[in-house]
């Protein structure tokens, strides 16, 4: 048994690590059935094996201190076999087959959902989420502040300083959720164009009232932002059991799922009193819909692909 402070694999893991990596590499290219490395090209690859076997032992049921944990095989089969081609979803000639098959995988996480329209896109993780939802907050509200919570995951600060967007932090209440008199007594005072909650907060899991705070957002016509990192999934594993999530999403969330093989960014493409009947809505900002990253930038092949929805929806009273 590890302790809690060995930062090392299993003996018997790092071995295999070892020579896990020296059958992959014949296997690295198309180009011919069998690729040899020259001497030193393996003797870099055994250098290799050895370093990371200096890294937590992520795979060991036991080790709880990060979400890291090794791949389905086959996710990585599927992510290995990709990667013999590169592809690169930055347009559709740049890799039309994975382009088709971003459109199915966005589909069907919308779908799981109850997202039936919806406009979508993969990005490369979901710091690059946050920062999409944070940069779309300014330019639709370039004047107005956005606010998130003393609970909210670090990357709303840094990408908002990133941005150069206004941002505020909220202070949060005894059990670590955004604190609505606070929030309210923020919103009253205008200037708001943005509020981030989170759905499962990275230090204590907890969950801020989504429910009060759309509501809050509504009366004050201010958009409302989910990370819901950590708590996104409970949606999909509702089984109707007290305590529950929420059955029916208000009309002005977009979220931002996370798991070890995906991130989501998704919701509403409008917003609570910003022309919420707009169905270009959040799209209108990338000079695209779908399939594609924001215009100018890459979707990195080398980090697991991460997911961007928007689905438009019009509120009762809204203008067509």
């Amino acid at each position: 048994m590890m302790g809690p402070h060995d930062v090392r694999l299993d003996p018997e893991l790092a071995q295999r690590l070892a020579r896990r990596a020296a059958a992959l590499a014949p296997l690295g290219s198309l180009s011919s059935d069998i690729v040899m490395l020259a001497p030193e090209q393996a003797a870099a690859l055994q250098r290799l094996a050895e370093r990371l076997a200096g890294t937590y032992p992520y795979g060991e049921p036991h080790y709880v201190g990060q979400m890291l944990k090794p791949p389905h095989p086959l996710a990585w089969a599927a992510y290995a076999t990709a990667m013999l081609l590169n592809p690169n979803n930055h347009a559709l000639d740049g890799g039309p087959a994975t382009a088709a098959m971003e459109e199915e995988a966005v589909a069907a996480i919308a779908a799981m959902f109850g997202y039936d329209e919806h406009i979508g896109h993969l990005t490369s993780s979901g710091t690059i989420a946050n920062l999409e939802a944070l940069w779309v907050a300014r330019e639709s509200h370039p004047d107005e502040v956005i606010l998130y919570g003393e609970n909210a995951h670090y990357t709303h600060a840094r990408m908002c300083q990133l941005l150069g967007a206004r941002a505020e932090q909220i202070r949060q209440d005894a059990l670590g959720r955004l604190e609505l008199e606070a929030l309210e007594t923020r919103l009253r005072a205008g200037g708001v164009g943005t509020v981030v909650a989170t759905l499962g907060t990275t230090s204590l899991g907890a969950i801020d009232r989504i429910e009060q705070i759309a509501e809050l957002c509504s009366r004050h016509s201010a958009r409302l932002h989910v990370d819901a990192a950590y708590g996104g999934f409970f949606a999909l594993l509702a089984d109707g059991a007290q305590p529950g999530v929420l059955e029916s999403m208000p009309g002005a969330i977009a979220f931002r799922f996370h798991s070890r093989d995906a991130h989501l960014v998704m919701g509403p493409a409008a917003s609570a009193g910003a022309n919420p009947h707009d169905a270009i809505g959040i799209g209108k900002f990338h000079g695209t819909i779908t399939p594609t990253t924001p215009r100018g930038s890459r979707n990195v092949t080398s980090t697991p692909p991460p997911t961007g929805i928007w689905r438009p929806k019009r509120r009762s009273g809204a203008p067509a």
